[in-house]
């Protein structure tokens, strides 16, 4: 098996994709910014919430390079047994135990560290916790969504969609074989030319599929003839990324014309966008002069994403145990939920992702068989 190695730019875009949806949640989690001023009306205009489907795309061609080729070819059913719990047990150690820490962490804090009622009521964060561990966190945020209180942890909704997402794929990969190309096309267009209400907006699963297109294409003439041209103009592909990466934050704006097809408009974005950025040519480092932050970023989003939204309310909290206007010290706020997601993200990557991860990898290699080692580090 070839070796498949970690792609620095997919790792900075990681961190893109986190960074949209903190400041998309920043302006309600955290303080309600005025729109009396430019300002104001810009930031309020600002969905970075399309930093999820970026995440999709992402995964979707995380895993499928890595697992499609493993189906290539005739596979028994212990074959297939091993493959799928191997993959199973390894995003079940990588993903699970930091996911169930923060949902105990908010019911300890909304318990214990709410006099604002910034986490708001107990019921619903059982409710929500209930969700997220049993994976139906989406079908509830669809239930719920401007009907019944959703509680502090609803981000999960895209963890149980990812998930729902890891469980289908072996069989996905196994039974469909050559037609799976169509199988995609199918579900992109389903979505991608219609008006999403919350449950479409729940179940958008075409991002995923464009993810797992961009995996598909890469032992094909097209995407080594892109990939050599990304080699011989890399400004100009540079350039094309960052641009690319500035109409997603256009199109996703609230005030954009086009309503009914934004969502559609960001999935096809951020599968060029992925695709461009497979390509291995380190084309951040180009562009991005803090581009050692944006790799720490991206190493550590999956532990922003759960924890932003808590420790917005924490400083919430603070800020009324104090007795402090918010509004009176608003970059303040800001910076101290920054330097405490910063402190927690690294805190939760050395102690609880990195080393269970490694776990879980050692686990699937013992129990279902041995897999190359710089695949395993591929999916994280």
């Amino acid at each position: 098996m070839s070796s498949i190695r970690r792609i620095d730019d997919i790792e900075v875009l990681r961190a893109f994709a986190v960074l949209f949806v903190v400041l998309s949640h920043l302006n309600g989690s955290l303080y309600r910014f005025s729109t009396d001023n430019l300002f104001g009306r810009i930031y309020a205009s600002f969905s970075g919430g399309f930093g999820v489907d970026l995440f999709f795309a992402i995964s979707g061609f995380v895993i499928a390079r890595s697992m499609l080729p493993k189906f290539s070819g005739n596979v028994t059913k212990k074959e297939f047994k091993n493959l799928a719990f191997s993959f199973w047990t390894r995003r079940i150690f990588r993903l699970l135990p930091s996911a169930w820490l923060w949902l105990a962490i908010i019911l300890l804090l909304q318990i214990n560290f709410n006099q604002s009622g910034a986490f708001g009521s107990l019921r619903a964060n059982i409710d929500a916790t209930i969700a997220a561990v049993l994976q139906f966190a989406n079908v509830r945020f669809a239930l719920g969504f401007g009907r019944f209180e959703l509680g502090a942890s609803f981000v999960y909704w895209s963890l149980s969609l990812e998930e729902q997402f890891y469980l289908i794929f072996p069989f996905l990969a196994l039974l469909t074989r050559n037609k799976l190309i169509v199988v995609l096309a199918v579900v992109i267009c389903l979505q991608l030319f219609q008006a999403r209400g919350m449950w479409l907006m729940m179940f958008r699963t075409d991002a995923l599929c464009f993810g797992i297109l961009v995996a598909m294409m890469v032992h094909t003439d097209v995407y080594a003839s892109l990939k050599r041209a990304c080699q011989a103009s890399p400004a100009l592909f540079s350039m094309l990324l960052a641009l690319l990466l500035v109409l997603m934050v256009v199109f996703s704006s609230k005030d954009f014309v086009i309503k009914h097809c934004d969502k559609s408009i960001i999935a096809i974005l951020s599968f060029i966008v992925v695709l461009i950025t497979s390509f291995n040519e380190d084309i951040f480092r180009r562009i991005l002069p803090l581009h050692k932050v944006f790799l720490w970023i991206g190493s550590r989003s999956y532990a922003i994403y759960l924890m932003h939204v808590p420790l917005f309310y924490v400083v919430r909290e603070l800020y009324f145990r104090f007795h402090i206007a918010m509004s009176d010290h608003v970059v303040v706020a800001v910076a101290l939920s920054f330097l405490l997601i910063a402190c927690c993200a690294e805190l939760n990557f050395r102690l609880i992702e990195d080393p269970i991860r490694r776990w879980g990898t050692k686990l699937a290699e013992r129990k279902f068989g041995r897999v190359n080692h710089s695949v395993s580090a591929a999916l994280t």
